[in-house]
Order: C-alpha cells, then sequence, then structure tokens
C-alpha cells in the first residue's frame, strides 16, 4: 500500500533545503587580505550608492518589480547579496556583490570548508584531509577560484 502511494506521488520525500547565502562577514574572520580587497572595490561600494544612481528609476519600471532595488529580484541578482540567518528566514540584502557571488551559497559548505581536523588549525592539517575538506566542500557546492567557468557561471546564473 505504502509503495503504491510512493509511486503515486502521495508520499513524495520532503525536498533538500536549498543552499543559501551566510553573508562576506563569516568569510572575513579567515580571509582578511580577501576581505580588504573587497571592501575597496566597486563590488563592496555598490551596496551604498547603486540604488542612488538617477537611472535606476528607469530601469526598474522597465524590467519592472518592486520599486526598490534592495528588494526587487532582478536587481538583487546581479547588484547585491541577499543573505539569510537560516534556512526559514528571509532573505535580506547585506551587501553588494560578495564572497558568495563567486563561490556559491555557503550555507550547505562553510562547516567543512573551515574543518581542519579535530584539534588541527589551518596551519597544521594534514595534506590528506585539506584534500579531502576540499572534495567535501566543491561536492557542498563551494566553487574555488581556479575553476574561471564554474565561477563565471554562478555569477551570471
Amino acid at each position: 500500500m505504502v509503495a503504491a502511494l510512493a509511486i503515486a506521488g502521495f508520499c513524495t520525500p520532503p525536498a533538500a533545503a536549498q543552499n543559501f547565502m551566510v553573508g562576506a562577514q563569516k568569510c572575513a574572520d579567515c580571509h582578511k587580505p580577501e576581505t580588504s580587497v573587497w571592501e575597496g572595490s566597486k563590488h563592496a561600494a555598490s551596496f551604498k550608492d547603486i540604488h542612488r544612481k538617477p537611472e535606476v528609476k528607469d530601469i526598474i519600471a522597465a524590467v519592472g518589480g518592486n520599486a526598490n532595488m534592495r528588494r526587487n529580484e532582478v536587481c538583487v541578482a546581479c547588484h547585491f547579496s541577499n543573505t539569510q540567518a537560516s534556512a526559514s528566514a528571509a532573505p535580506s540584502a547585506t551587501s553588494g556583490p560578495s564572497c558568495e557571488s563567486c563561490h556559491g551559497n555557503a550555507s550547505a559548505w562553510i562547516s567543512i570548508h573551515n574543518d581542519y581536523g579535530a584539534g588541527a588549525k589551518r596551519e597544521t592539517e594534514s595534506p590528506a584531509h585539506k584534500a579531502e575538506r576540499i572534495r567535501k566542500s566543491a561536492a557542498a557546492g563551494m566553487i574555488w577560484p581556479s575553476n574561471l567557468y564554474d565561477v563565471a557561471e554562478n555569477c551570471l546564473s
């Protein structure tokens, strides 16, 4: 009976939670030089100024949707990082394009990326553990900078 219901589509397994952005601050503690470069970039600055440009209203009128650029799905897709505190929390534009805009939404991979092994730090992580950590992070959705095609594809998706 259960098998018949499952085949008929009545007992479908719950959908896996979709990866979401956790925000640049989660990366900043360990990646200080990269964060410093980003903070001086137009990507970071855009959060404070892009919505003030005179042409924004004309662009929003043309694409439609919410008149607030930070809440407009079309605008947010390229110009902001829409982060969430948890999978069930509402997304909120918290910065311009940031780490996850290139490296993929981090909710599923950040804990793997930050695990250097029991009692180990980044400097003392074994090569075998590092290789496995990189493999698992990528499998969970992390995009490495060396994969330029994947970075570009993530940016444009």
